[in-house]
């Protein structure tokens, strides 16, 4: 499902190139689903199960970690 449609979406897009250069090394297409993951001790990550691709939002600090968290409604 859609969940936003941003023209630009900051940090949010950043991420989205990430995902996406990944997945067209590999040959996969763009649309397959990805996970978000909240672990207990609150870190956010992003998950890609087709690629194994991730990367820990916090790491990007509290700003770039809240626009996901507004995206995602938590």
């Amino acid at each position: 499902a859609v969940l936003a449609d941003m023209e630009h979406g900051g940090f949010i897009t950043v991420v989205q190139n990430g995902l996406a250069r990944e997945r067209l090394k590999n040959g996969l297409p763009a649309t397959l689903p990805v996970e978000v993951v909240r672990y207990a001790n609150g870190r956010l990550e992003l998950q890609d199960p087709a690629t194994g691709w991730s990367v820990e939002l916090g790491n990007f600090g509290a700003d770039n970690t809240a626009a996901f968290e507004r995206l995602l409604g938590i």
